[in-house]
């Protein structure tokens, strides 16, 4: 193998990884998530439902959490919904107010306002699915 093989070897092996290290940065701008956790507590860090158009964005995105209709969540460090401040959101466009029940209390809430949960908290979406970001 002569010095100028060495060297076109050593060329194309720096490029190729340069090239899959641009790939991971892209891919990582990305998806960036919109919360943070810091000692088990959950954080909002985007908080922008609104897409350019000034429509309602309620896609699902990394860090939310659908609560299944009538099924209770335990609020806990460890568990998917954590103790926090979380934005309501309702996957139906139509749909605008929201029922969640906390601990046995009923409350009727709007889309894209907010609520806190604390640890020990009992949370039930009553009678449809609701996005919490």
């Amino acid at each position: 193998m002569s010095a100028l093989e060495v060297v076109l070897l050593i060329t194309s092996v720096l490029e190729l990884i340069i090239i899959l290290w641009l790939v991971t940065k892209v891919i990582n701008s990305r998806s960036k998530p919109v919360t943070k956790e810091k000692k088990g507590v959950r954080y909002t860090i985007k908080d922008n439902i609104y897409n350019k158009e000034g429509g309602v964005n309620a896609s699902f995105v990394e860090g939310d959490i659908i609560l299944a209709a009538d099924e209770p969540y335990h609020v806990n460090k460890d568990g998917p919904v954590k103790p926090g401040r979380y934005t309501i959101l309702s996957p139906q466009s139509t749909k605008k107010k929201i029922t969640l029940k906390v601990n046995a209390v009923s409350r009727n809430h709007e889309h894209d306002s907010g609520v806190v949960f604390a640890e020990g908290d009992i949370v039930v979406a009553e009678n449809e699915s609701v996005i919490l970001r």
